[in-house]
Formats: structure tokens, sequence, C-alpha cells
């Protein structure tokens, strides 16, 4: 099984429950367009299993079928090979809170085992285009777990009291850590040697899958 058919069993599994909850509501494809202020062909996409909604989107189906959005997601592929990990997609990091707790994933992907050596992946989309070219906005970046970097490879960096994931490439001069933009038209960030509490790194960026649906 490759990467398309498992993004296809789940666009065609997410399909038969939007059909399931909307038969549930009572209401049309037209209705739900209007409701939600989504365009009925993005619907219609969805509706049959040839498009698969962004994170956003997903929140949104959630609370107009007035569902956990959990509830549109962890049934979508109906059987998994051996070989098929579910990877979490991070958001923002909670203060105080283990990296991996609910309040912090944001969705799932799915991807080969044999790809992910071990548990310690984690997806986070770019939010921005402080890294394109190379990493383009929006994009879902897959993450290796490790508490170091080497000079010029991109981190993901957790950043200040409020805990936000960010990705940057990672250099250090003497004692002072720079994270910097590939992005010419974006500053980098310095930390001094008294700033270093403010940051941690916890993950290399190993690849990335860029999500061109609705």
């Amino acid at each position: 099984m490759n990467t398309e058919i498992t993004a296809e069993m789940e666009r065609e599994a997410l399909a038969k429950k939007l059909k399931e909850l909307l038969k549930k509501k009572g209401k049309t494809q037209s209705q739900m367009s209007r409701e939600m202020g989504i365009a009925v062909t993005t619907i219609s996409g969805w509706m049959l299993g040839e498009k698969y909604p962004s994170l956003k989107n997903q929140q949104r189906l959630a609370e107009y079928f007035d569902v956990p959005r959990q509830a549109l997601l962890s049934n979508n592929v109906p059987s998994l090979t051996p070989r098929t990990k579910r990877v979490p997609i991070l958001g923002s990091i909670a203060c105080g809170e283990p990296m991996f707790c609910e309040e912090n994933i944001e969705g799932y992907m799915y991807d080969y085992s044999d790809k992910l050596t071990n548990d310690n992946f984690f997806y986070l989309r770019a939010n921005g285009d402080s890294m394109m070219p190379t990493i383009p906005n929006n994009a879902l970046v897959l993450i290796r777990q490790q508490k170091t970097v080497e000079n010029g490879e991109i981190a993901a960096v957790v950043i200040g009291e409020e805990r936000e994931l960010t990705l940057k490439r990672f250099k250090k001069e003497n004692n002072t850590i720079v994270l910097l933009p590939d992005n010419p038209s974006h500053l980098p960030i310095f930390i001094t040697d008294s700033q270093k509490e403010t940051i941690q790194v916890v993950g290399k960026a190993v690849s990335y899958t860029k999500d061109l649906e609705s």
C-alpha cells in the first residue's frame, strides 16, 4: 500500500462519515453549504471522497454536526497495515503539559512504519513563509524528536513562555544561538547565553508534505 492509497482510504471513510452525519441532521448539501458558508463544490468534493478538509474545516465540520473533531478522524482508515503508523500533528505546546497530550494534538497523519524507525516522530504545520523556499507555508513537516541538532539543520524549537513551536535553521556561535529563517525577508532570532532557558530544541525536520486539498 502506498501513500496515495492510504490518502484515498481516508477520504472515502470521511466521506461516508459525513454522509451519515448529514442524513442524521436532516440536511442537504446545499443547506449545509449555506449554513457553513462553504462553497457547495468544496462540500461535494468531501462527500465524494475527492478532497480532504483542512484542519480548520475539520473543526468547522465538527461544530456543525456537534461532534468531537476526533469523531471525524479516529476511524477514517478502515484497516491499517502493520507497515502504517499514525503520527500526531502538533500545534502550540501548552505550558506544563506533556508534548503529546490531547490539548497539543491537532490531528493525525498516516505514514509508513519503515520510514519511522521509532515512535519519536510528529508532524508540525509550517505557519508562514519564514522557511521558504525550503519549506512552503502550510506544509506538514515531519519531525524526528531529539534534543540537539547540528549547525545548519532545521529544528523544531519551543520558544518563550507561550511555548510556541516554530521551525528555524539552527546555528550556534560561541555563547549565542541563532535561529535563522531561510526567507531573507525575515529577521533571525538571537538567543544569548542568559536567555537559553527560553528555548528548547524538540526535534529535527526530516521531510515535508504539502496538502493541496481544501
